[in-house]
């Protein structure tokens, strides 16, 4: 059984992202589509097309921390 959820950047800037894996493993997620590019055009990783808003790189972050609980991330695009 697939169980997803959908999760913004914040979620793991704010809680970081052992503790918002950790979670999602508690509940079952197999599945998390992670937004990395919303409205304001920055994203949540370092790349060449568009300004990171951070100085982390949330979605390696979270790459990291879900693998480890054998939990898939889908990067998320506002278009």
């Amino acid at each position: 059984m697939i169980l997803s959820v959908w999760m913004w950047s914040k979620s793991v800037r704010e809680r970081g992202a052992e503790t918002v894996v950790s979670q999602c493993a508690r509940f079952g997620i197999t599945d998390i589509f992670y937004l990395v590019k919303g409205l304001l055009g920055t994203t949540a990783y370092p790349g060449k097309y568009a300004p990171c808003d951070e100085e982390r790189d949330l979605l390696g972050e979270l790459l990291t921390a879900a693998h480890r609980k054998n939990i898939r991330v889908h990067a998320w695009f506002t278009v």
